[in-house]
């Protein structure tokens, strides 16, 4: 069975999927038809290949058991090796020598129990080991000998996951210049007195395989394994014969890993085959009618379940506040739904539907060389998926802002049908953004035309996060002055500042009205706005001011003495 559908086929079928009008068909006449036709083929076919398809199924399900079996045997070993390696190492410490002499002689004994386990070594932080016991097997070798340093990339990533996950962690397999190879080593945490240990066991995967099936595979049977679909355990298999083949995930080994077995099917023809025809005919014939029936029936609630899920597609599809479009693999308009419709102010309902590139709603301005561009790209596979900003044409002449995001239509079985496009108007989100940036450029033209310095300084770095020209053309881009200011502000004010305060900085030798507030920034902190106003020339004035009247309450004072003395002498 193909896994594409060609152009045909697809439009074919969306149109089926879209088609209220089609009613209910019996398909009785062309089934006994092809019965008719099929009786003269099958009466001298049928026997020998019900016989062999049957055989092929026992074979087949004979095949998935012992796979399962298998694999859940090797999961099984694997999980009890684990098990017995964690309770091997609880209690055991580094300081305590009769400890370690045990810890060793258990482990030999563990080994010589479990023959899978070749090698087992204890660790540190730094990947150093300590000590390390090999197996009493005849595969027993130690791969690093006590002081080295493992450098093996599996054994130190497992390493890693094992001290995140707190728990005894498979490797990933690997091969070695060892005998019984490939392997996976077992990494289990330990926390002891003088820091983070790790027990690592090296297994053979041949070994724990090998026991898991228990002589299984022989003439019949062919075993593989794969990790990532690469082969680290390869059988040789006599191409020449017809074989099955199934394949499991191999548990706890980390994801990837597969065991794959295959079979030598075996031919079976039946010695009485005219007994087999004409038993075949009589219960064919019977079968036949009763298949038939049944057939009809599960054919009628089929085309009622997929008609009822097809109106119900459509009513969500249409539903949408989005338009969809979907084209098959050259293009072509296949489907758009009600809003789609809605959206261009479309006439009628097979408004659209196929069409090529270039489509009557694109543009006719610059925006269609790069529509048209953008399609040859996803028609020859240089792209698979794009989203682009364009003024679709409406029905009426009128245009609007528009997003379209254009991705693969792939089924179940991964074969790509098309392309599925969805439209979204987005022109209230331009409008947005367009009253957003004019009030953004009024609030900047309204700060940069103050004539006080406006700053606003982060307290938790004493970092200057905005500034206005005044204050940059006047104290430069650093919060010095800001921070003078803030301080002399708070020092006038005793300890507590006011939001607004006239502050005398002695080092600019000058007045300012100062306005302060806390507020949060666009990153979510709190920061300080001050708006300093000098006010140094008030100052200036009303002190001249002051001078002026007691120059004037001198100057009055002299002229009523001088009035009481003229008095006096006349």
């Amino acid at each position: 069975m193909a896994d594409q559908l060609d152009t045909a086929n697809a439009l074919d079928t969306f149109k089926a999927l879209g088609d209220k009008s089609r009613t209910e068909q019996t398909r009785f006449g062309l089934v006994m038809t092809w019965i008719t036709l099929a009786l003269v083929l099958v009466a001298t076919v049928v026997v020998g290949r019900m016989i062999i398809t049957e055989d092929e199924k026992t074979q087949l399900a004979d095949l998935h058991q012992k796979t399962e079996l298998w694999a859940d045997a090797f999961d099984v070993a694997l999980t009890r090796d684990a098990e017995r390696l964690t309770q091997l190492v609880i209690g055991f410490e580094e300081t305590d020598k009769r400890r370690e002499a045990d810890f060793r002689s258990r482990a030999r004994t563990l080994m010589s129990a479990r023959r899978e386990i070749l090698e087992i070594s204890l660790i540190d932080s730094k990947s150093r080991v300590i000590f390390a016991i090999a197996s009493p097997s005849p595969q027993g070798e130690l791969s690093y000998a006590k002081g080295a340093v493992y450098q093996r990339p599996e054994t130190l990533e497992t390493v890693s996951r094992a001290l995140a996950n707190e728990s005894a962690t498979f490797s990933e397999p690997y091969a070695a210049p060892l005998e019984a190879s490939p392997f996976v080593d077992l990494v289990i945490p330990m926390r002891l007195e003088a820091g983070r240990f790790f027990v690592v066991a090296r297994i053979s995967v041949l070994m724990t395989l090998s026991d898991a099936m228990k002589g299984g595979v022989a003439s019949d049977y062919r075993a593989n394994v794969f990790y990532r679909d690469t082969p680290i355990i390869s059988a040789a298999i006599d191409t020449t014969r017809s074989t099955i083949t199934y394949a499991v995930e191999l548990r706890p080994l980390p994801s990837g890993a597969k065991l794959e077995v295959t079979s030598y099917a075996q031919q079976l023809f039946s010695k009485n085959l005219l007994f087999w025809v004409i038993s075949a005919l009589a219960v064919f014939l019977i079968i036949a009618l009763i298949g038939l029936i049944r057939f009809t029936s599960r054919q009628t609630k089929i085309q009622n379940a997929l008609r009822a899920e097809t109106s119900l597609r459509k009513a969500m599809s249409d539903s949408h506040l989005i338009g969809i479009r979907v084209t098959d693999m050259t293009g072509r308009i296949v489907y758009v739904n009600q809003t789609f419709r809605a959206m261009l102010h479309a006439q009628s309902p097979d408004s659209y539907l196929g069409e090529n590139v270039p489509y009557s709603y694109w543009p006719d301005n610059a925006q269609k060389a790069r529509l048209e561009a953008l399609n040859r790209k996803l028609v020859t596979g240089e792209i698979r998926s794009t989203s682009y900003e364009f003024t679709p044409k409406r029905a009426d002449g009128s245009t609007f802002d528009a997003l379209m995001s254009i991705t693969p239509l792939v089924t179940a079985e991964g074969a790509q049908l098309g392309w599925l496009g969805t439209l979204t108007d987005i022109t209230e989100v331009h409008e947005a953004q367009k009253h957003i940036a004019e009030a953004h450029k009024r609030f900047t033209l309204v700060v940069n035309s103050m004539q006080s310095a406006v700053s606003v300084v982060d307290p938790a770095g004493n970092d200057l996060v905005f500034s206005n020209p005044k204050y940059t053309a006047r104290f430069g881009e650093t919060p010095a002055v800001h921070l003078i200011l803030h301080d002399a502000l708070i020092k006038r004010s005793n300890g507590k500042a006011k939001a607004f305060t006239d502050v005398y900085a002695e080092s600019l030798k000058s007045w300012f009205a100062i306005y302060e507030q806390t507020l949060t920034w666009t990153n979510g902190h709190d920061v300080r706005l001050q708006i300093a106003t000098d006010v140094t020339q008030r100052y200036a004035d009303q002190q001249l001011i002051h001078e002026q009247m007691l120059q004037s309450e001198k100057n009055s004072r002299l002229i009523t003495m001088g009035e009481m003395a003229s008095s006096l002498a006349h």
